[in-house]
């Protein structure tokens, strides 16, 4: 409703008005009101005549919920809430300077909350941070696009087997963005020109052949653990 603009702009900032408020005022649990922002934010950032209703205050107060949750070792529902929203962010190009500012510090801190995750196996780390390189610009963030690369490279380490399709999923999304097949089932919105945009804009073509060639390299690798992993990848 939000994306196709059936849901009145007022009722937006109502809405986020109670999302943003503490939890003895409003009543809603923190992880609920991280995961309601990231997916509508997300959607509401596609209309470019609605764009103004995503204020500062909202972003930060998401933003820096987002942090807290992903550092959060009290609460997994907290975390995992955190990471679902994140990902939306990420899929849908929130995390971009025209909405916020300092946006190169938060992704550079979720980067570094999420690396120690993915060393633990955790799928929803390791999806979130191939979203994050959605939103890189593969010149200007070099560096940070590396970086992902690195540890997403990395898990083949892993002595689980099913987390090395995690890590593949991942690869997908770092070498062909929204066109890989595993994002196909995450555009929720009914609207061909969204999809196409999508697709077009965040496509990351130029790294499918660069993956492929690491993975054949890691095929011949003389450790075992690499050789499996890029066999699975």
């Amino acid at each position: 409703l939000i994306a196709t603009g059936d849901y009145p702009n007022e009722s937006i900032v109502e809405l986020f008005k109670l999302l943003t408020k503490p939890k003895e005022e409003s009543g809603i649990e923190l992880n609920v009101s991280i995961l309601a922002l990231g997916f509508i934010i997300s959607r509401l950032s596609y209309c470019e005549e609605r764009t103004n209703l995503i204020t500062s205050d909202v972003i930060e107060y998401l933003l820096n919920g987002i942090t807290s949750g992903i550092g959060s070792t009290s609460s997994s529902s907290l975390l995992n809430s955190s990471m679902v929203s994140l990902s939306q962010l990420c899929m849908f190009n929130v995390l971009n300077p025209s909405l916020v500012a300092t946006i190169d510090e938060y992704k550079s801190r979720f980067i570094e909350l999420l690396k120690p995750l993915v060393s633990k196996n955790n799928e929803r780390a390791i999806h979130c941070i191939s979203y994050i390189y959605i939103n890189l610009d593969s010149k200007q963030d070099s560096e940070t696009c590396k970086l992902i690369e690195t540890i997403i490279y990395d898990s083949h380490v892993t002595k689980q087997q099913d987390f090395l399709f995690s890590s593949g999923e991942s690869l997908s999304v770092i070498a062909y963005g929204w066109n890989s097949k595993f994002m196909l089932n995450k555009i929720d919105i009914q609207n061909d020109k969204f999809e196409k945009n999508l697709k077009t804009k965040f496509s990351k073509e130029e790294k499918i052949l660069e993956i492929l060639d690491m993975i054949l390299k890691s095929s011949q690798n003389t450790k075992p653990s690499l050789r499996k992993a890029s066999c699975i990848w």
